[in-house]
């Protein structure tokens, strides 16, 4: 919309003190003509005033200074994605790579790929011949630290993920929840050849290989 400045600004001076300058498109009042053509702007489709943390742009002061307090949580940034906010802009885009398939960060050894630097280092250790986690029981070596890890949970005597059914206990979740299905109504493992039906895919594994022999 196309405003004439001149046409919509009236002025009354018989008293400088009163609001002197009005809209006449909306009877708003203000004491300086400066206020007066600020205004205007929520008239037109002009927005002079940009955030600068975001490029946002608004037709008026009030409602950029609104709009920038949105940003007081010291989380400027916004996923474009899944809104989740990041006090900067490279931890954003870093996050955006998790919506996305693209993965930048080569092996060089066996040039498997990965979306950060972080996992594709941590990778690589994996090809180093020089074992330096060594596990304090068995003295066994690993070249990665989170393979000792897994390692040293072969050594917990004790079990403790608890059966709610029968009261058995596992050394890890994983056995705890194969057992669980022990307890199930469903046989969901069949043979192909005979069509006996197994609760578990071990059981099944076991009966294929006595048609085999």
């Amino acid at each position: 919309m196309e405003i004439n400045d001149g046409s919509a600004i009236k002025s009354t001076k018989e008293n400088l003190n009163v609001m002197q300058y009005v809209c006449l498109l909306c009877e708003d009042r203000f004491q300086w003509e400066s206020h007066l053509r600020v205004h205007l702007n929520v008239h037109t489709d002009e927005k002079p005033f940009q955030c600068v943390v975001c490029d946002k742009q608004f037709n008026h002061q009030g409602n950029l200074n609104r709009h920038i307090k949105t940003h007081s949580d010291n989380r400027p940034f916004e996923c474009t994605v899944c809104d989740e906010k990041f006090k900067r802009l490279d931890n954003m885009k870093s996050h955006l790579k998790s919506h996305s398939k693209e993965k930048p960060f080569e092996c060089t050894i066996c040039s498997n790929r990965f979306r950060y630097k972080g996992d594709v280092t941590r990778h690589m250790k994996r090809h180093i011949d020089e074992k330096i986690y060594e596990c304090t029981v068995c003295s066994n070596r690993f070249n990665c630290k989170t393979d000792l890890t897994s390692h040293k949970r072969s050594h917990i005597d004790e079990k403790l993920y608890d059966c709610s059914i029968c009261d058995n206990k596992f050394k890890t979740l994983g056995n705890m929840k194969q057992h669980l299905k022990s307890h199930s109504n469903k046989i969901p493992f069949q043979c192909t050849i005979c069509s006996k039906q197994f609760k578990q895919k071990r059981f099944l594994t076991k009966h294929i290989k006595l048609h085999n022999e």
